[in-house]
């Protein structure tokens, strides 16, 4: 999990090692997992993957079950998953609200559910809403350097960003449907840093002044949210 620091990565994983610590085989979901997973379980592991992409299924290496399917539409067993996984895929949604009514259809009552998404009230995130889908393009080929960028499905994929999925939103309907937010952590991420000094400085400076201009009202570009289902009848 390289995106984190090394501080966030060690609470992130000793939050998903205690929340599950007393159950020795899990089942999991990673829900539009594309082809690779990123959090460890320590448990014994049977593996859940849906993708509207079957490329990226069959790249996916870590899953036990492939299913090709939209996540705001599958509908899974009740109450069949220990834990659910969905990293850097809400932005993509449409209609996000109904994927999350469908993990808390599909999650264990003591079960969790990993979020990982840009954060729309940011810099980042709102550069990235408003921006046309042929400038992700551009950006990923001439400053990511992925030349195959939109080949092979592997993205820049459409991005939506709603503003159901902001943090705030995201910790008030969890309230309402009776999920408790174990750890809530923002950050900035490593999306330039790694990449283009020179862009990376310009962000730095523009999240600056945004910072000013804003009132502080603009936060970190992602974050991390995971929470825990109550022990309660469906």
């Amino acid at each position: 999990m390289t995106q984190f620091d090394s501080n966030i990565d060690l609470k992130f994983q000793g939050v998903v090692d205690d929340a599950l610590k007393n159950k020795q085989e899990i089942k999991i979901l990673e829900a539009g997992c594309g082809s690779m997973s990123h959090v460890n379980f320590k448990q014994s592991k049977y593996v859940v993957g849906i993708d509207i992409s079957e490329k990226q299924l069959v790249r996916n290496k870590y899953l036990n079950e492939r299913v090709v399917g939209d996540i705001q539409e599958h509908l899974f067993p009740q109450e069949s998953f220990d834990a659910i996984v969905c990293w850097d895929v809400f932005e993509h949604l449409s209609e996000p609200e109904k994927a999350i009514d469908k993990f808390i259809n599909c999650i264990k009552r003591d079960g969790i559910i990993i979020l990982k998404l840009p954060n729309v009230a940011s810099v980042k995130g709102l550069v990235t809403k408003y921006t046309p889908h042929w400038f992700h393009v551009l950006w990923y080929r001439y400053v990511y350097g992925r030349k195959i960028a939109i080949n092979e499905d592997k993205g820049p994929f459409k991005t939506y960003l709603r503003k159901s999925i902001s943090p705030n939103r995201l910790k008030q309907f969890a309230d309402r449907e009776g999920l408790d937010v174990i750890l809530f952590e923002t950050f900035e991420g490593s999306f330039l840093k790694n990449r283009s000094m020179v862009a990376y400085s310009v962000y730095r400076i523009v999240r600056s002044i945004t910072d000013v201009v804003s009132l502080g009202k603009l936060g970190d570009a992602e974050f991390l949210l995971v929470l825990k289902n109550r022990n309660r009848l469906s």
